[in-house]
């Protein structure tokens, strides 16, 4: 079912995707309200998320975690594409992001379907390239998406040659056409 090789990479990325909306968010928000932290990514938490904020005194984004960065990014969707031209694409992007973080964050025994791997790492490169992540890390993706195409496939089949025959070969005789009227 599951791959664990592709697994672990996926996880990595997911890691790397967290870091990079991190990076971008603290680039964006700033410039979207001067009082971002209180006005921007307080009121966008989840009720479990600002009560994780409030225990820890957490006053910085570098200790949220992916759901709680994705959530900040769609609860500002708005302000945040009117700024920086973002598409209703890449807004289906976050929205899927969310999804994806889900699926990995609460894997059960039976593991993900290739084909979900597939669009889940797909929706990964879709994103970081939204989020402008360095192109090492779209690299990898498109790595890591390339190696779940692969694990499907079987195995290349020698290339055939004409192999001798027993039966007789047919002579073929030209087909010749009535003259037209």
């Amino acid at each position: 079912m599951i791959d664990l090789e592709v697994s672990g990479k996926l996880t990595a990325l997911l890691h790397m995707a967290a870091h990079h909306l991190h990076d971008w968010l603290s680039d964006v928000l700033p410039k979207i309200d001067s009082g971002w932290w209180s006005a921007l990514v307080l009121p966008s938490l989840s009720y479990q998320q600002r009560q994780r904020v409030d225990q820890k005194s957490i006053d910085s984004m570098s200790e949220l975690d992916l759901a709680a960065l994705l959530r900040v990014l769609d609860r500002n969707w708005y302000e945040i594409s009117s700024k920086f031209s973002l598409t209703n694409q890449d807004r289906n992007y976050v929205k899927e992001m969310q999804t994806v973080r889900n699926r990995w964050a609460h894997l059960d025994i039976h593991g993900v379907e290739p084909d979900d791997i597939y669009r889940d790492v797909d929706t990964l490169q879709r994103f970081l390239q939204v989020i402008e992540a360095p192109s090492s890390t779209i690299s990898a993706t498109m790595q890591v998406k390339r190696q779940v195409l692969g694990a499907d496939k079987p195995a290349p089949r020698p290339a055939l040659e004409a192999e001798p025959s027993n039966e007789p070969e047919l002579p073929v005789k030209p087909v010749v056409l009535p003259p037209k009227a």
